[in-house]
């Protein structure tokens, strides 16, 4: 049974405010534990990828730039099918943390990235686009002092322009999950 995009926000959304209910603390989350990290997406991820992240107090602004391979729907003349793409993602994510209990820390996110495709038509080589605007909530372990682990989930608003003789614009709203292993310097 397929869920409508508003039940999926609308549960996001109940869950996030449980999250927020959270008592924020004065203390610096994030303090003590360098100034700077370097993310890599766990193998729950579809690609390989790297990102930089900015530590303050209570934020951290990261620049992940991920590369893969995989299939995608195409308009080709009168029919559609799938053709193997092979991808280049960079998103630009804010991190804000509530508070930090027990080595656990729940935050807020927003993100906004471009997507750049290359799809194989016959003899020549197409080009997909997409942009994505995502918000959501997640929670960090910081199992060490320089080390921590990030899921977060969200709902992501992507316009994509598709490749292809019968090249068209659509919108998707889609619901997104990370998990990253940060290390702090």
């Amino acid at each position: 049974m397929r869920r409508c995009p508003c039940h999926a926000l609308t549960t996001l959304l109940a869950l996030a405010a449980c999250c927020s209910a959270v008592i924020a603390e004065d203390r610096d989350i994030l303090m003590g534990r360098g100034s700077l990290a370097i993310g890599l997406p766990l193998p729950s991820h579809k690609g390989k990828g790297v990102s930089i992240w900015l530590v303050r107090s209570k934020t951290m602004v990261g620049l992940e730039i991920d590369g893969y391979s995989d299939k995608t729907r195409v308009s080709w003349f009168d029919s559609s099918e799938d053709r193997d793409a092979y991808l280049f993602r960079s998103t630009l994510t804010i991190k804000r943390f509530r508070s930090l209990q027990h080595d656990v820390a729940p935050f807020w996110y927003q993100a906004i990235s471009t997507e750049l495709a290359a799809i194989k038509f016959g003899g020549s080589l197409e080009h997909f686009k997409r942009a994505t605007a995502g918000v959501g909530f997640g929670m960090a372990w910081f199992p060490w002092q320089r080390t921590s682990l990030s899921l977060r989930q969200g709902v992501e608003f992507a316009v994509e322009r598709s490749p292809g003789p019968k090249s068209s614009s659509s919108t998707h709203l889609n619901l997104s999950m990370r998990l990253l292993a940060l290390f702090h310097f």
